[in-house]
């Protein structure tokens, strides 16, 4: 979350490859030292918040018994990539161009991701207490895919990387190659324009956190389901403001 929200140029290639072979290195050191299934589905947070998306097209989520810290996961999911989205926006701008810019993303970006990962734990407490029910991580799994994909279309960053994807194919190494096409051949950079671009974002959020919704009405009892309620309105509310903000 540090590196896609708060570094100063995530996007730059090299700081890319650094990080992956990080990444890399560190996932391959765990399997080896632990074994593959139990590292990648109890330490390796990409695999594990990737299986529970899957459970989503499949009709499982609601039956899904999330297990002890999806709340803490998920609060760091929501909190870095909202932070994200506000660090790129105009009201950021200030900041970055002060003096120890980076400590105040840092710090930031800590609070974000406290924030969001306090609510869930309390709303998932309030609903043990007065329904005996947990499931408050099944309703927040699909707000925040939604997030995640309203984050990724901002600036247009999703739309020019599919229409970049065929010339990067058609010339992996970089060599010249023009299997597919010229990259920027026929780029547009705003193919939605900027109603297009927000309306796109805040369906996205709508219709996360009414899949959220929704499972909360399959799985939880009725007095459970205040707290798991007004936590998506929260979750909602920022993200609307954060997401389209810049």
């Amino acid at each position: 979350m540090w590196f896609l929200s708060a570094a100063a140029d995530p996007l730059a290639p090299r700081s890319v490859g650094i990080v992956l072979a990080a990444y890399t290195a560190v996932t391959l050191a765990g399997c080896v030292a632990l074994g593959r299934e139990r590292f990648m589905s109890r330490a390796e947070p990409l695999a594990i918040l990737l299986s529970w998306l899957a459970l989503l097209p499949r009709g499982r989520l609601a039956r899904w018994e999330p297990p002890p810290g999806a709340e803490a996961l998920l609060g760091v999911l929501v909190g870095g990539v909202a932070f994200g989205a506000i660090r790129r926006s105009q009201q950021w701008t200030g900041i970055d161009a002060a003096t120890g810019a980076w400590a105040y993303a840092l710090l930031s970006l800590l609070g974000s991701c406290a924030v969001v990962t306090l609510l869930l734990i309390l709303a998932r407490r309030l609903a043990l207490r007065v329904d005996g029910a947990a499931g408050i991580a099944r309703a927040v799994v699909p707000a925040a895919a939604a997030v995640v994909v309203a984050v990724g279309l901002g600036r247009n960053r999703l739309t020019s990387s599919v229409q970049l994807l065929p010339g990067l194919v058609g010339d992996p190494f970089g060599l010249g190659w023009d299997l597919l096409g010229p990259s920027i051949d026929g780029l547009d950079p705003a193919p939605l324009g900027v109603a297009g671009l927000l309306t796109a974002q805040v369906a996205v959020l709508v219709a996360g956190h009414l899949v959220g919704a929704v499972v909360v009405a399959w799985r939880l009892g009725r007095r459970a389901r205040m707290p798991a309620t007004v936590v998506l309105a929260l979750l909602m509310a920022v993200t609307t403001v954060a997401v389209p903000s810049h």
